[in-house]
């Protein structure tokens, strides 16, 4: 009987947590909160037996049950934790990020969201672009570019959106951040009065920039690399400068486009 009030409480915060995980998904909340929600309603649930069944347990029994819970607790966070562990990865010495530091784990969320941040820039680029391009080939160039770089941007999200946040760690996020920014992506804002070949150069210079950005990815998450096809990505990306290169080289109309 003790060993079925122990398995019974040790299942109790792991059916919480099964029953609150989708609505701490679509809410984007942390895993830790999950785990104290869990705990508080297994609690709950044993102090509510007691008052609904005017049961007055021996001291022993709650222990069982106090017990057990705890160990649930235990069995959750460390399930959390190993899968934490394994969307993290160490940096190489070949990596894009060579200003991380050496030793500090990289989550993968970090990837993901700073993919969304260079997506959301290119095209909010190209849309800009395409408002100002007053040649129809112009404008059809920059209106698939923005498209292509929407898309991107949601499977991104669609990626971020299955996995519950994790504890804050911005200085992680922000140093890797800040090694984008000196590699020069996005960082070096064009002036009114660039021309064309300006513009397609700055152009180019991102989506290959972008490129080796998800390259990095795969030394550091092989396996992830490879169960979410980035490689597609990565050759999007350079087919983006292959035609961005050839617009430069063959059209000759200048463009009224003007990045602000």
């Amino acid at each position: 009987m003790d060993l079925f009030r122990l398995i019974f409480a040790i299942i109790m915060p792991l059916g919480w947590a099964v029953i609150f995980y989708p609505f701490m998904r679509r809410a984007r909340k942390r895993w830790d909160i999950l785990i104290l929600i869990a705990t508080l309603l297994s609690f709950s649930t044993l102090i509510l037996k007691e008052i609904i069944y005017e049961v007055n347990s021996p001291l022993s029994d709650i222990f069982i049950y106090g017990l057990g819970i705890l160990f649930g607790v235990l069995v959750l966070y460390s399930l959390f934790r190993l899968k934490s562990n394994r969307l993290e990865g160490l940096p190489n010495d070949d990596m894009f990020f060579r200003g991380h530091k050496i030793g500090n784990k990289i989550p993968m969320r970090h990837f993901f969201q700073i993919a969304i941040l260079l997506e959301e820039e290119g095209k909010d680029f190209y849309t800009m672009l395409t408002s100002k391009a007053s040649d129809r080939k112009a404008k059809e160039m920059w209106q698939k570019l923005a498209s292509d770089e929407t898309n991107h941007k949601r499977l991104f999200e669609k990626i971020l959106s299955r996995w519950l946040p994790r504890p804050a760690d911005s200085e992680s996020l922000n140093s890797l951040i800040k090694e984008l920014r000196n590699r020069g992506l996005f960082s070096n804002p064009l002036l009114p009065d660039a021309t064309e070949e300006e513009v397609v150069k700055y152009a180019i210079h991102n989506e290959e920039m972008t490129a080796d950005f998800y390259l990095s990815f795969a030394k550091t998450f092989p396996d992830a690399w490879r169960k979410m096809h980035i490689q597609e990505l990565v050759t999007m990306e350079r087919q983006h400068a292959e035609n961005l290169r050839d617009f430069l080289a063959t059209f000759s109309v200048p463009l009224s486009a003007k990045a602000t």
